[in-house]
């Protein structure tokens, strides 16, 4: 019998792939559990679509988020914080900061998974590694 997996299935398949199961399988285990549906011709011309537009999603995140990197490369980001006379920083700034301060700036969220650094704590230039590359903040002392 051929079903289309609504779940990641182990040892049989990932989402939306089409496969052959034994019927006992598919009626005893996958479909009382919502994991699999039978593959009917709609349905399989239906997932299709569905893959087509979860691909050009994927795709339009993917471009969207190159764009913001390339921007944070070329731009910078400065954040300005309260630090003692010796630059040593009254608050660290940490990744979620960067992350605010970049929604801030250019309207677009950035992960604070994707922002690899380790707490800032002084004032100066700081290079902050992202997956497609690396950006300078800069941090100002206020007093």
């Amino acid at each position: 019998m051929q079903v289309i997996l609504l779940k990641d299935v182990a040892k049989v398949g990932r989402k939306f792939e089409i496969k052959t199961v034994s019927d006992g399988y598919a009626t005893n285990f996958l479909f009382p559990r919502k994991l699999a549906e039978l593959a009917t011709p709609e349905k399989v011309k239906e997932i299709e679509a569905r893959k087509l537009a979860s691909e050009v999603a994927k795709n339009t995140e993917e471009t969207r988020r190159k764009g913001l990197y390339a921007r944070l490369s070329s731009e910078g980001l400065e954040l300005t914080e309260k630090a003692n006379s010796e630059g040593h920083l009254y608050k660290k700034i940490t990744a979620g900061d960067i992350a605010n301060a970049i929604e801030r700036k250019f309207g677009e969220i950035l992960s604070e998974k994707e922002i690899k650094t380790e707490p800032i704590k002084e004032v100066g230039t700081h290079t902050i590694k992202l997956p497609a590359g690396s950006f300078t903040v800069t941090v100002v002392a206020v007093s």
